[in-house]
C-alpha cells in the first residue's frame, strides 16, 4: 500500500445496510449513476488482526465496472464489498474534494489531493496514524459501512491537517446526508495509511 490520507465517515454496530439504502446514501452525495468500480471478498476479513501476518482476503472480483445501481446489488452481510465511485461534476461528495483541496495550503499537503472516493460495506476494519505523535497505526473502529475520500501522499503534519479539513462545514454536512439517508449515527476519522 501506498502512502494514503484519508477522511471517513462510519457507522458502527454491525447491520451491513440494505443495497437500496446505499444506493440513497451514495446518490446523496452526488454519486454518479453511470459507472461504478466494484471489488467483493469471498469473505469478512479483519484486516487489523491480520496486519502484520501478510494474509490477505481472496476476492471473487476485481475492479468490475458497472452502474451504481447495479453495484449495490453485489452487496451481502457474510462478504466485504467495497464500491469506487466516479463522481459526478456536482454533488456534496464533489465539494468535499474541492474544499478541501482549497482549505489546505500546499507547504501542508505536500502534494496529497483528496480526489478519490470508496465506500465499504460488510464488517470492516478502519485504522491508520491518526496523530502525527503518535506514529503508529491506531486501531479507529471495525464498521459495516463506510464512505472513505483519499489521496496519494501524505501532509507532513496530519494534526495540522485533521484541524483544517475536520472544520470545514461540508465535512458536519456529509456526516449529516449520510446519516439522514442511513438513519443512524454517523462518525469521521481523519488518518494516513503508510
Amino acid at each position: 500500500m501506498g502512502q494514503q490520507t484519508n477522511i471517513a465517515f462510519y457507522t458502527e454496530g454491525e447491520i451491513v445496510p440494505s443495497p437500496e439504502t446505499v444506493f440513497s446514501a451514495l446518490s446523496s452525495l452526488g454519486a454518479g449513476e453511470e459507472l461504478a468500480f466494484v471489488t467483493r471478498y469471498k469473505s469478512l476479513y479483519n484486516a487489523w488482526q491480520h496486519r502484520f501476518d501478510g494474509s490477505l482476503p481472496q476476492w471473487e472480483f476485481i475492479r468490475k465496472r458497472t452502474t451504481l445501481s447495479d453495484a449495490v446489488q453485489f452487496i451481502r452481510p457474510e462478504s466485504e464489498v467495497v464500491i469506487s465511485i466516479v463522481e459526478t461534476e456536482g454533488g456534496l461528495g464533489k465539494r468535499l474534494i474541492l474544499e478541501a483541496w482549497q482549505a489546505v495550503p500546499e507547504s501542508l499537503a505536500q502534494g496529497c489531493i483528496i480526489s478519490n472516493n470508496d465506500s465499504t460495506f460488510g464488517m470492516h476494519d478502519i485504522f491508520g496514524m491518526v496523530s502525527q505523535a503518535e506514529e503508529e497505526n491506531t486501531y479507529i473502529a471495525r464498521s459495516p459501512f463506510s464512505v472513505r475520500f483519499w489521496g496519494y501522499r501524505c501532509p507532513n503534519d496530519i494534526d495540522k491537517f485533521r484541524d483544517i479539513v475536520e472544520n470545514l462545514p461540508v465535512v458536519s454536512e456529509v456526516a449529516s446526508v449520510l446519516s439522514q439517508a442511513l438513519n443512524q449515527p454517523i462518525k469521521t476519522a481523519i488518518y494516513m495509511n503508510l
